[in-house]
């Protein structure tokens, strides 16, 4: 029996799992307040920080694990799957040779000082920076622009699977969109088993509770040529900024769900507003993805019936919709490391 640590750092948190096989025996999130991380000028500086935390779960379990996983951060573009974690990997997202500054990056410095404390292998498995798409779906009608793929491929990935397993089909057969539904929403066309388009809230898909999605692009120009905003401040409507925290105040479902069923008609409006950007998307995939088996509704949103029921009214002459609420990237983390140990998945080298 294999044991597999997990790590998963966010924004304000850091969660550990620790797995024998694919069973999960311990699991804790730490929360990491503003204050905490207002002393590190940059995300990578936390990485000590953030160790000493691990380090303080694995004294509580007492336990030595046989392989450190991280959660894969917005580094360069790449296939989705296992890949070993070197030391041209960590020397990359220290010299900010990455697609962006993202807490996810600390995922590979972590696991890398987990695998040297324990001599144990390390990893990172479907990074954020996942990038499979189809030539053509790379393609715009500005010759310097060219699409690509930042997305939730830990989870949408794993979802997939988890559907595949469960109908007794192999995932390589199956056309699948999964559209993982948090603060921020993508929506994935799944082919062979691989990532193929997607429509991203933090650049042309639908409104998320924290992103503005696509945006009439004379009026952007306009507006970015106003001086209302600085160029930093302008980004910020798509990172984190934009969305339903833009137009309501707030970015959690939570409080705007509350607020509808207490009768505010302006949350109900703009929340329906998301839902029919959401369905949008999906029925953008489906045209250019032809015979689709099923649409999957994943990430934390998924847990409201609210929102996923209007869904299904727009989308379910499409194809079957399944809701599979929250993530399992922990558990995809681990499973995704234990088969690249027994030799059934190939351990991708970082170059």
């Amino acid at each position: 029996m294999l044991k597999i640590l997990t790590i998963n750092p966010g924004s304000t948190s850091t969660k550990v799992a620790f797995f024998k096989d694919n069973e999960k025996v311990y699991e804790k999130a730490f929360s990491h307040s503003a204050e905490e991380l207002s002393i590190f000028q940059k995300i990578v500086e936390q990485a000590e920080f953030r160790w000493s935390i691990v380090e303080s779960f694995l004294n509580e379990i007492k336990k030595v694990p046989d392989a450190v996983v991280g959660r894969g951060g917005v580094l360069r573009p790449m296939e989705g799957g296992v890949w070993r974690v070197n030391e041209k990997m960590v020397k990359d997202i220290y010299n900010g040779k990455v697609q962006a500054e993202h807490a996810s990056n600390l995922g590979a410095i972590l696991a890398k000082k987990g695998g040297e404390k324990f001599n144990a292998p390390a990893f990172i498995v479907d990074p954020v920076s996942t990038d499979e798409l189809d030539d053509i779906a790379r393609i715009t009608g500005f010759p310097e622009i060219e699409r690509n793929s930042k997305t939730h491929a830990l989870n949408v990935k794993a979802q997939a699977r988890r559907f595949a397993k469960e109908i007794g089909k192999p995932l390589e057969e199956l056309n699948l969109i999964v559209v993982h539904i948090g603060g921020g929403i993508t929506a994935n066309l799944v082919k062979g088993g691989k990532i193929r388009d997607i429509l991203d809230t933090r650049t042309d898909g639908p409104i998320s509770p924290e992103s503005a999605g696509s945006v009439d692009i004379p009026q952007l120009i306009d507006i970015a040529f106003s001086g209302k905003y600085s160029k930093d401040e302008l980004k910020k409507f798509w990172y984190g900024r934009g969305g339903l925290v833009a137009q309501l105040g707030t970015n959690s479902i939570e409080d705007i769900l509350e607020r509808i069923s207490m009768g505010d008609s302006k949350a109900e409006f703009y929340t329906r507003a998301m839902v029919y950007t959401i369905s949008k998307s999906i029925g953008a995939l489906a045209a250019v993805g032809k015979r689709i088996n099923a649409i999957i509704l994943t990430g934390g949103v998924s847990h409201s019936k609210m929102i996923t029921d209007e869904i299904k009214e727009y989308v379910e002459s499409i194809a079957p919709v399944i809701i599979y609420p929250g993530s399992i990237e922990m558990e995809a983390m681990a499973e995704s490391a234990l088969l690249a140990l027994k030799g059934k998945v190939e351990i991708k080298e970082y170059q």
